[in-house]
């Protein structure tokens, strides 16, 4: 009856649907998927109808769409400029097509807010968490949702957000089948600095495997992968990309915004909210040295 319900509201009353996903993924341990698109649509009308100032990445985003929009490019010609990083390429063309670029705001506030719905609603099915601390730990998560970080910061985000739904099919769920590296796959695909996300879970492979045999051919399989340029160059695109954000040194744009007092407040959120979240990630290692909990451990650190 809800998930009826819900579908039906998203017709004429989109805010109503979307409470009534979120109840759905509180009372019900199926439909997940259903249940937190429908939760995740009032995010995306939110995005929609968000306007991005001067000091966000997606004033940027914006003009390659009107690019585009001026001069469409094929696919092929988005594989030869991106390599394997097509995916924003493919969405900017996608969003062009259309004719409206307030669509991609909208977009990523859907993926990254369906992927925070859903992760949960199946985590809370797969342990069987209890109604009321459903309740309370989505409210933390929205609570602490960064809603025009998600807007405006459109590769970075839509391939995190991806790429947490494949390391929770992964390391929860233990679904290692080619869905779920096909997501990581195409989290990948719109943003190069994911890498590092996918670096850490190769040194939990390592932890993971008992057999020195196992261990000696994946050391193998690395070094003679790198014998290839095209993924060498990869590498060095992406460490390239590291020094960048560390040093703020990415072109008059990155300079702009790194004089912004809001810039520098937003950072000084981000690394109090991380410090927590290590303290935690810690605590929990400490009690349970399971996979999860000793990828999220070096992840926070990394972070």
């Amino acid at each position: 009856m809800i998930l009826l319900c819900m579908i039906i509201m998203l017709l004429i009353y989109p805010l109503g649907a979307s409470i009534l996903g979120i109840t759905g993924i509180v009372l019900k341990d199926n439909f997940r998927l259903l249940y937190a698109a429908g939760a995740a649509f009032s995010i995306a009308i939110i995005g929609f109808y968000f306007v991005p100032t001067h000091a966000i990445d997606l004033t940027r985003y914006y003009q390659i769409i009107e690019q585009y929009q001026y001069m469409m490019p094929t696919y092929a010609d988005i594989v030869r400029s991106q390599g394997f990083f097509v995916g924003a390429g493919t969405l900017f063309k996608w969003v062009a097509t259309l004719g409206n670029e307030q669509l991609l705001p909208a977009f990523v506030g859907f993926i990254s807010s369906f992927s925070y719905f859903y992760i949960s609603g199946d985590y809370f099915a797969f342990r069987k968490v209890a109604p009321l601390t459903r309740v309370y730990l989505l409210l933390i998560g929205l609570c602490l949702f960064p809603f025009a970080a998600a807007f405006s910061n459109v590769r970075n985000v839509t391939a995190c957000t991806i790429v947490a739904i494949a390391l929770y099919r992964d390391l929860v769920k233990k679904d290692r089948g080619i869905v779920t590296w096909c997501i990581y796959a195409l989290g990948v695909s719109f943003h190069i600095a994911v890498l590092a996300i996918l670096l850490m879970r190769v040194v939990l492979f390592f932890r993971q495997s008992q057999h020195i045999r196992v261990k000696l051919l994946s050391i193998i399989a690395i070094l003679t992968g790198l014998a290839f340029p095209q993924i060498r160059n990869t590498l060095m695109q992406f460490f390239g990309k590291g020094g960048s954000y560390a040093t703020l040194n990415e072109g008059a744009y990155v300079t702009d915004i790194g004089q912004s007092l809001f810039f520098w407040l937003t950072k000084v959120l981000f690394l109090g909210v991380t410090l927590v979240g290590f303290l935690v990630v810690m605590g929990n290692y400490k009690r349970n040295k399971s996979d999860w909990n000793f990828f999220a451990l070096i992840l926070s650190m990394c972070t």
